[in-house]
């Protein structure tokens, strides 16, 4: 009886060893096969936490990652959204239609402003924004100004990526950032001028949308600079501008480079660059 239940003693334990061996090398293949899978990249929240429109109405969720003309529309429904409450307080008819006049003039001048950056910097390059764009790249840009304030909308491949905006009104640089703290929190990063940490030079906020970067005045500039960048979109950006460079002249590479981007506007495509790259090689030479 004693030999009986030894051998089914020693059979359950061999059972049980198949078991968890077979256990552990399929947990041991999952885990390869998880390791294997590419990470993907925290997806962005939209209506981002950091949308420019908490800090300005006018610029609320406007369509960034998107060509120009879905932007160029979402604009002129901003502008008549913020002028519709002043409409409803005035009696006047005329007045009421000068007052849709100017939003309309303020929006045509947006609309007229569209530069492209082809080896110029039509214009910007000795500006406030001359390091904001690189020429010959694919981009270009539509300004907004009111009041002592200037907005630049930048592009990229035709896609908006960039909102930078002059601000003269909030040129007072610690009480903007209180006012932006308030509005989004205490900034992830900032920089001081001084050991004490009593003069700040640069805050930045940040979330898998966008990342905002607010500077003080400087130089013969006498606003502070907010830049929001649409992060989904600066891959894009980048290879945009590395092949610019790398080519330093002509346009055939940037142009089916740019052909990949406006396919794709949140560059999400991680080979494009290498694509172009490949293209270039494989050209015979003249």
């Amino acid at each position: 009886m004693i030999q009986i239940i030894r051998v089914w003693t020693l059979i359950g334990m061999v059972a049980l060893g198949l078991t968890v061996a077979a256990g552990s090398a399929a947990w041991a293949k999952s885990k390869k096969k998880a390791e294997e899978k590419p990470v993907e990249p925290p997806k962005p929240v939209w209506p981002s936490p950091l949308d420019p429109g908490v800090f300005d109405p006018v610029f609320k969720e406007l369509p960034f990652g998107k060509e120009r003309t879905l932007f160029l529309e979402a604009l002129h429904a901003l502008f008549e959204e913020q002028l519709r409450p002043v409409l409803r307080a005035t009696l006047d008819p005329r007045e009421r239609d000068v007052l849709k006049g100017k939003m309309e003039k303020s929006f045509e001048d947006v609309k007229n402003s569209y530069v492209e950056f082809s080896g110029q910097g039509g214009g910007y390059s000795v500006s406030v924004i001359a390091r904001e764009f690189v020429d010959a790249a694919g981009e270009a840009l539509h300004k907004y100004v009111w009041s002592n304030n200037a907005a630049y909308f930048f592009f990229s491949g035709n896609n908006l990526w960039k909102l930078f905006i002059c601000s003269q009104v909030d040129a007072d640089y610690p009480g903007l950032l209180v006012k932006l703290a308030t509005l989004y929190g205490d900034p992830q990063e900032i920089q001081y001028r001084d050991e004490e940490k009593t003069q700040p030079i640069r805050a930045v906020w940040r979330d898998t949308t966008f990342e905002l970067v607010v500077e003080p005045p400087e130089g013969i500039f006498v606003c502070s600079r907010l830049r929001w960048e649409f992060l989904p979109s600066r891959t894009a950006v980048e290879q945009l501008r590395k092949a610019a460079a790398e080519k330093g002249t002509g346009t055939t590479d940037v142009d089916d480079l740019l052909k990949d981007v406006q396919e794709d506007p949140a560059g999400n495509d991680p080979d494009v660059l290498d694509k172009i790259i490949k293209k270039k090689k494989d050209k015979p030479n003249p």
